[in-house]
């Protein structure tokens, strides 16, 4: 299993990927919902006291029936009542009092002429038989009068109201008399007139809405008028308009008592303008109820519901009932929603990272390692809540949604970034925080929080390697995850509180107390997934080592080789944005090897060259053996396979030409000799760090054999050796592109620039140059060791296909 996950390299298959998948839909569930597990509510009977603290066994949603009913009350009562507004009705009763006042005045007329008629009939004289008749036509004419006052009460319809018809008869029932009196009726009407004002303040306790034909609008009742209070302006206006009445029926005046009798007249007829529309109010009343959405308390698990010593009561025993009703059906629908959610945000985001960021490649061990972070630290967020959920409980004021912020809600992100790259790091600060949301705080709208507070502190982990930037990490994630905490709270109207304080604090120390967690858990995760930290990298970079001990006693030379080889990869990984401490460790450490056997490499030789005596191909199999020891030596010591990859690809394919040319020139006549069989067999570099190495080794090499190391021949060597190296195809299986070879040049000449610069000679004192002189005549200096020193990768003459002036 360890093996498994350690294996590195390669792009993960369908079916592993598929299997992780699922595994961390079932792992990542049970961790973000652990309820799902555990026993419902007890149900105790009502009226009886707890024995013991019940609590919820799952964190569930129940509906408070009481609260939403009391809401949608108060919502129903908010509603303005309705009122039709509408003069229509004024209009119809002008109309019928003109009409009937006409009618009344036609009947009256042939009333007065019959009368007439017959008092001349009486005044002309009869017999007593005539005078009956008279007296019977008379009667009958009375009688006519009092049809005609009934009909005319019937068309204003008026019965059984009081009228005074002398003060009619006394104006006379004349049109023009008509006309006035429906102006007075209309110009009363100067307001919206109700029935009631008492019964319309009864119901329109929120002002009212006034209905009209064409538009509607909000009113309070003291811009409403009543019937009554209509009544008393008619007096008024009926006496105001007494010159107008007494043209109309051609009197020389009017006293205050028909002004009054008309008034009374009037008054019953006035109609209110706005009636009362129950059907409307109640449908926008049953609106706005139904706008009020129902009322959901959340149930925390492990909450207290009910506690000793209290009495269960029947609100009690329905929040219980409710809990139960979740049940497991619905903690399994939630479960499966979990999954979904976990299946459908790994799988899009994976496929979308492959597709279009060129730096995302992940192996099956990067997944591996990626997901059993996110599984374990939603079970660490999911065990730390039931705490905070247990000191909420004993400490009310705490409740849990303070002290949320404690969870380490960053610790997985900081732990990728550190063990991994930026690029593996946004893929899965985008996968976990939705979840880590949920697991901490059940609300999916808590993600930005922990998204951005994830993101910040991960860009702060790229090369950490001491406490301080961990802690540095740490306090600045949490200090982002508290400001777009605090960003949002504002956003949605919440006010400025004490608690947004407290609540920055546990963020700054939610995010501290996770990036002291993870130098803890560092060597964990380097001896499962054998990962290569930079803590692990700091540790092997210390010269003390016992390899690196071992290579400078027995191979001075190789030693001293391998520092500057490090002092140049290291500007060149910080030229192209590589791991620098990476590429210093993998060239400390790329020739240990030649410690097995120094005196046959060209740089720890002293004396006599043992390659003289040995064939080329002798010689081509001692100089490959130092790979395969190196290697051997470097699992010895534990080294990681990233600095065995260093050793094994930092020749890659290369020809060593040296050997090669000399068995070449030694080779009998028409013989021909196999380039492959001097020629490294070792993978090519396959990541930057590694091609840095290669090209880093060959450029000190040749370094060594300039004659005059001046800046211009510096950089043609540097130029030279590159181009090489890329015509060769040994770095067709690595990230590099053109521009990042021109900065590694530009680094390199830079580094050795600084190691072969030009220093004055200094004077020597008068005194000091005699003796000198004198001592070198009397012992004169050996001549220069003629033994050639042989270095494995010479400067030779660029091939025809080697590219000019790379980069430029």
């Amino acid at each position: 299993m360890l093996s498994l996950l350690r294996s590195r390299g390669g792009q993960p298959s369908r079916s592993l990927l598929a299997c992780l998948i699922l595994l961390l839909m079932v792992a990542g569930t049970l961790a973000m919902r652990p309820d799902l597990t555990t026993a419902q509510v007890r149900v105790p009977e009502p009226g009886k006291v707890a024995l013991r603290d019940i609590r919820a066994a799952r964190s569930t949603r129940v509906t408070d029936q009481a609260e939403t009913q009391r809401r949608r009350d108060e919502a129903a009562q908010t509603v303005p009542v309705v009122y039709d507004h509408a003069r229509v009705a004024v209009d119809r009763v002008t109309r019928v009092l003109r009409e009937t006042y006409s009618a009344m005045a036609v009947e009256m007329q042939a009333i007065a002429e019959a009368r007439r008629a017959l008092q001349d009939r009486i005044d002309g004289g009869g017999d007593g038989d005539r005078e009956v008749d008279y007296s019977f036509a008379l009667a009958e004419l009375n009688n006519r009068r009092q049809r005609a006052q009934l009909e005319f009460s019937k068309g204003l319809q008026i019965q059984g109201m009081p009228v005074e018809f002398d003060a009619l008869d006394r104006l006379g029932y004349r049109t023009e008399v008509a006309q006035v009196l429906g102006d007075v009726l209309q110009s009363v009407y100067e307001r919206p007139v109700v029935e009631s004002r008492q019964r319309a303040q009864s119901r329109a306790v929120r002002g009212l809405t006034l209905r009209g034909p064409r538009q509607e609008r909000f009113t309070s009742l003291e811009a409403l008028d009543d019937l009554k209070t209509l009544r008393k302006r008619l007096v008024e206006v009926v006496l105001s308009r007494e010159p107008e009445l007494r043209v109309a029926a051609n009197l020389e005046r009017i006293d205050d008592r028909i002004g009054r009798s008309l008034a009374q007249l009037l008054g019953h007829l006035v109609v209110p303008t706005a009636t009362y529309n129950a059907a409307e109010t109640a449908e926008r009343q049953r609106l706005a109820r139904h706008q009020i959405p129902v009322v959901v308390q959340n149930v925390a698990r492990g909450e207290v519901l009910v506690r000793r010593g209290q009495e269960v009561t029947a609100d009690h025993v329905l929040l219980f009932k409710q809990i139960n009703q979740q049940g497991a059906l619905a903690a399994w629908l939630v479960a499966l929603g979990a999954g979904l959610l976990i299946a459908l945000l790994v799988a899009c985001v994976h496929w979308f990272a492959l597709r279009h960021m060129a730096r995302y490649r992940p192996d099956a061990r990067d997944l591996a390692f990626m997901a059993v972070t996110l599984v374990v630290q939603l079970a660490a967020i999911s065990l730390l809540s039931g705490v905070l959920d247990a000191v909420a409980a004993q400490r009310p004021e705490l409740h849990a949604g303070l002290l949320r912020p404690l969870l380490p809600v960053v610790a997985g992100a900081l732990l990728v970034a550190f063990v991994l790259d930026g690029t593996v790091t946004l893929v899965f600060v985008v996968v976990s925080s939705p979840l880590i949301a949920i697991a901490a705080t059940g609300e999916i709208s808590d993600t930005l929080p922990v998204m951005l507070g994830s993101l910040v502190g991960a860009s702060l982990m790229d090369g950490a390697r001491r406490r301080t930037d961990f802690l540095r990490a740490g306090l600045v994630a949490g200090i982002a995850a508290w400001g777009i905490s605090l960003g949002t709270t504002l956003i949605e109207g919440g006010a400025v509180s004490q608690e947004m304080g407290f609540e920055g604090i546990n963020y700054v120390l939610g995010g501290l107390l996770a990036a002291v967690g993870i130098p803890m858990i560092t060597p964990v995760i380097e001896w499962v997934f054998g990962y290569m930290t930079n803590l692990r990298l700091a540790e092997l970079s210390n010269l003390d080592h016992p390899a690196l001990r071992e290579l400078a006693l027995r191979a001075p030379g190789s030693y001293h080789h391998s520092m500057m080889v490090a002092s140049l990869v290291e500007a060149g990984a910080q030229a192209i944005g590589r791991n620098p401490l990476l590429a210093r460790v993998m060239a400390y450490y790329h020739d240990i090897g030649k410690g097995l056997y120094p005196e046959y490499f060209g740089e720890n030789q002293r004396g006599e060259n043992p390659h003289d005596k040995l064939k080329p191909s002798m010689s081509v199999l001692i100089i490959k053996k130092h790979v395969s020891e190196g290697q051997e030596l470097a699992r010895s010591y534990g080294l990681g396979e990233e600095i065995i990859d260093g050793i094994e690809m930092h020749h890659g394919s290369r020809v060593i030409s040296f050997f090669y040319k000399k068995a070449v020139e030694l080779a009998p006549e028409g013989e021909r000799v196999d380039v492959e069989d001097y020629s490294h067999h070792w993978r090519k570099p396959q990541y930057p760090e590694a091609a840095l190495l290669m090209i880093a080794d060959a450029v000190e090499a040749s370094a060594k054999t300039v004659d005059i190391p001046d800046p211009d021949r510096l950089r043609g060597l540097v130029q030279k050796m590159t181009n090489k190296i890329f015509a060769e195809g040994q770095l067709d299986e690595c990230d590099l592109t053109l521009r990042d070879l021109h900065k590694i040049a530009n680094a390199f000449h830079a580094v050795l620039v600084g190691i072969y610069h030009h220093r004055p000679r200094y004077q020597e004192p008068a005194t000091k140059e005699r003796r000198d002189s004198n001592s070198s005549t009397q012992h004169p200096k050996p001549d220069a060791d003629p033994t050639p020193t042989i270095d494995p990768t010479p400067v030779e003459e660029s091939g025809s296909d080697d590219l000019h002036r790379l980069g430029h």
